[in-house]
């Protein structure tokens, strides 16, 4: 049974006897696979390796891993850092390096009295914030300089990267076919690239092009006289004076309208009910029946046509 079932056997050099709360870092077994790599026997097999790893890791069966390195995980900073101000504006024309600007933002102290002398501790007392205050001054005016320094300099990195950027655009863009794109381009003979096509089509269509040109400008002029003289013919009905306007009104709004001295009736008694759809279908069908010669009939429609045959003769609106 022993030698049909090895493993079975609790010895020392098996996995069950040894502690089943044990887990190791693949780092663990990268580094043993290395320093037993220059043995005979494979790793998964080494029986150093095999002993310490327990069979409920998931390590206890070797998965070789790729010779590259292993992603590593930054570290998780708690909170956000706040967004710089801009002290230095392209706007501002005050040098806030200069003498007198730093001389306003942090002025040098005013002389103290003496009478009446201060006490010890009240001297110590002045001569400590006498201290901070001029450490402040101090850090301001070398801290505006050195932000003012660091800008210049990144400034003309920027300055620097973006000039060269542009220079490589531009000499990508301006340098001459190369050798294996010109060698290796299809051959086309010249009279059959598109612009010499282009050019040999235009000179072919260009006297029809030409008359489609008059025949349109000449088709807008007449479009514009008409509006015009039929912008004169309705200027008749224009008002143009207070006794046009006052008439306008009178017959807009008068005073005795019919509805009330025929009482019961209304605007539809006065002007004739609107036209239906039954007239109007009879009106475009010819079909002239005794709804439409009651509001038409043969004259009226006969007065239109030599309305529309005379203003076609003479040019314009009547």
């Amino acid at each position: 049974m022993s030698a049909r079932h090895p493993r079975l056997l609790c010895s020392a050099h098996s996995p069950f006897s040894q502690p089943r709360s044990h887990h190791f870092h693949p780092s663990f077994l990268r580094h043993a696979s290395t320093s037993t790599s220059t043995s005979a026997a494979p790793v998964p097999s080494s029986p150093q390796i095999r002993r310490e790893i327990p069979p409920e890791s998931p390590y206890f069966i070797h998965v070789p891993q790729p010779p590259q390195p292993q992603a590593v995980r930054l570290r998780w900073m708690k909170g956000t850092l706040p967004v710089p101000r801009e002290i230095f504006k392209p706007t501002s024309t005050t040098d806030k390096t200069s003498p007198e600007y730093l001389s306003q933002v942090a002025p040098e102290p005013f002389p103290t009295r003496k009478n009446p002398a201060p006490t010890k501790d009240a001297q110590a007392l002045i001569d400590f914030k006498a201290a901070g205050s001029a450490l402040r001054r101090q850090n301001l005016r070398e801290g505006l300089r050195t932000l003012k320094r660091r800008k210049t300099i990144t400034d003309a990195r920027i300055a620097r990267a973006s000039q060269k950027k542009q220079a490589a655009y531009k000499a990508a863009t301006e340098a001459p076919e190369r050798d294996d794109e010109y060698l290796s381009r299809a051959t086309i003979m010249a009279h059959m690239t598109e612009p010499a096509l282009w050019a040999a089509r235009k000179a072919a269509d260009l006297p029809a092009r030409r008359a489609r040109y008059a025949a349109l400008v000449a088709e807008k002029e007449a479009e514009k006289r008409n509006h015009v003289h039929t912008l004169y013919m309705h200027a008749k009905d224009f008002i143009v004076t207070n006794e046009q306007l006052e008439r306008r009104i009178t017959e807009a709004f008068d005073e005795d309208p019919f509805y009330v001295n025929n009482p019961g009736l209304g605007i539809w008694d006065k002007e004739g009910f609107p036209e239906s759809v039954k007239v109007l279908l009879g009106i475009k069908e010819q079909s002239l029946g005794t709804a439409v010669d009651q509001k038409y009939g043969y004259s009226e429609m006969t007065r239109e046509r030599l309305q529309k045959i005379a203003e076609e003769l003479t040019g314009g609106k009547m």
